[in-house]
């Protein structure tokens, strides 16, 4: 009896280690992921050689994939078949380089604000113009990353995001907060350097938000 345990403890133990293993790969072609869906849990396609302008809708076969990397890809446009990745926990649609090869992203899909097990989302330098009000449906959101876009205002939802610990908006001609950011109790780090925010406004971010590092 005591071999038939440990040889199951054994196997038992085998087995999570393969999973772990298998949610620990990072696939970087697409073609390849596609070939076992199911045991793709990482999708990096940044810098590829191989520029996706539209994400392609095939991804959305990939019911396991927790973290997508389209960084820097030429895209102008995110399929909507994006919901489908209901277990998607980080998302990076923003640009760490600012050249040819940047994502155009004006406009991010309904689909993407209603990810709702997204934990850390990447929109820097991609052309946003503003976020929708339904943000506030991202009740898992942890970092939200928007440098270096063109926003003029945060929604009011934002100050619905109770877990959100990291908000980087710097480099954006912000003239304000909303006062709902107060709810913001678990936030640690707020980056606002490059706003145009004026010095009554600074005040008042900090007596809004007392335990927040913040960086003007």
């Amino acid at each position: 009896m005591k071999r038939v345990i440990v040889l199951l403890t054994v196997l038992a133990v085998s087995g999570f280690a393969q999973v772990n293993a298998q949610k620990d790969k990072v696939y970087t072609s697409l073609d390849k992921a596609l070939v076992t869906p199911e045991k793709v849990y990482q999708l990096d396609l940044s810098f590829s050689s191989k520029k996706y302008q539209a994400m392609p809708d095939t991804v959305s076969v990939l019911k396991n994939l927790t973290h997508f990397f389209l960084q820097n890809s030429m895209l102008t446009d995110v399929s909507d078949s994006i919901e489908q990745l209901k277990n998607l926990e980080v998302l990076w649609l923003g640009n760490v380089k600012d050249d040819n090869t940047k994502n155009e992203l004006n406009d991010i899909p309904d689909a993407v604000w209603s990810l709702e097990k997204l934990q850390v989302l990447h929109l820097e330098n991609c052309g946003l113009e503003m976020v929708p009000e339904t943000i506030g449906a991202m009740s898992e959101l942890r970092e939200l990353y928007l440098r270096d876009n063109h926003l003029y205002s945060l929604p009011r939802s934002i100050g619905k995001l109770r877990n959100l610990q990291v908000l980087v908006v710097y480099n954006n001609p912000l003239e304000s907060l909303p006062e709902s950011m107060a709810g913001l109790e678990n936030l640690k780090t707020l980056v606002l350097t490059g706003t145009i925010l004026s010095d009554t406004e600074k005040e008042k971010i900090k007596k809004m938000l007392p335990n927040c590092k913040l960086t003007f």
